[in-house]
């Protein structure tokens, strides 16, 4: 009964108290729910990143939620890393298109150096998907330095993401 408070607060928010405050701030309900105790709670709004980036805006998801990210990928487990890893390759339209993918790279960059296979590797598919949506003058610009910043980490994680992420790069190099 007490793990069933959460959900019960957020179902009376959204439908009770939601209609009559006008709007409900979307980015402050996920900063809750990915707060919450409960890894269930934590993985769903994990997994509502993409929505929730839409509702915000182009701005306000470069500005706000991008570095909310980035800022808590040391404190989550590994398949609330996936679900993040996973959403955040398709945030590119959200986000405001292609030329605004060096807001991505941070959040992404962090994913790939981690530890856990699994997460390393939804990180790096991240970075293809996104390198396939972004004009050539932006991958020289911020997927090269990054492959260069990942070959050149100390640990084999970085490295192993370099190489995948190199695939991307090489058509556009000059």
């Amino acid at each position: 009964l007490i793990s069933t408070a959460p959900v019960a607060r957020r179902w009376l928010l959204r439908r009770w108290a939601a209609p009559r405050m006008g709007s409900v701030d979307a980015f402050a309900l996920l900063v809750e729910e990915l707060k919450s105790d409960d890894i269930v709670d934590q993985v769903a709004a994990a997994k509502r990143i993409n929505t929730i980036a839409l509702g915000m805006g182009a701005e306000k998801a470069r500005s706000q939620l991008l570095p909310f990210l980035r800022s808590c990928v040391d404190e989550y487990t590994d398949e609330i890393l996936l679900a993040v890893a996973e959403a955040a390759g398709g945030l590119v339209q959200a986000i405001g298109g292609g030329e605004h993918v060096g807001s991505l790279i941070p959040l992404l960059e962090a994913l790939a150096e981690k530890e856990e296979t699994i997460v390393r590797a939804k990180a790096v598919q991240s970075l293809v998907m996104i390198g396939a949506q972004t004009p050539a003058n932006v991958i020289q610009e911020d997927f090269m330095s990054l492959v260069k910043r990942l070959s050149a980490g100390e640990f084999f994680p970085s490295r192993i993401s370099a190489a995948g992420v190199f695939a991307t790069v090489y058509p556009s190099t000059p």
